[in-house]
């Protein structure tokens, strides 16, 4: 799905659109995409959890990833999942290890963990399992 970036819709009992745009400020980004899986999962981890799920950064416009790439951030590389709207970083006030949990039985074959946030994505192709460094 995709939006103008600023409209503030709904999703779910949850999450709206503004939760998933791009974070960037230099202004080149308007549509904003997101794969509907990627939320329904979400969601679906959020009622189990039964607390927040807190999205840090979802979709990142072409500019916004390039920025980051020469910030030197290593993952930010290529064609990123966030790029194509089936990506996202998240934190909760839940147990890290429930989350992974639920991470797993939702069916994200793609997680890297930092100490203060995990990466999901659609990936299919193969399971990916990382960790980020402090």
């Amino acid at each position: 799905m995709s939006w103008p970036k600023g409209l503030n819709q709904p999703l779910s009992a949850h999450f709206s659109t503004k939760e998933f745009e791009c974070r960037c400020e230099f202004g080149t980004c308007k549509t904003q995409l997101l794969n509907i899986d990627l939320w329904k999962k979400l969601e679906q981890i959020r009622e189990e959890l039964k607390a927040p799920l807190i999205i840090n950064s979802a979709f990142r416009c072409g500019t916004h990833q390039e920025w980051l790439a020469q910030a030197g951030h290593p993952t930010a590389r290529g064609i990123s999942q966030h790029e194509t709207g089936r990506a996202a970083d998240i934190t909760t006030t839940a147990d890290k290890m429930e989350l992974l949990h639920q991470l797993a039985r939702e069916k994200f074959r793609a997680t890297g963990h930092a100490p203060g946030w995990v990466h999901v994505d659609l990936r299919t192709d193969k399971e990916r399992r990382w960790r980020y460094e402090a």
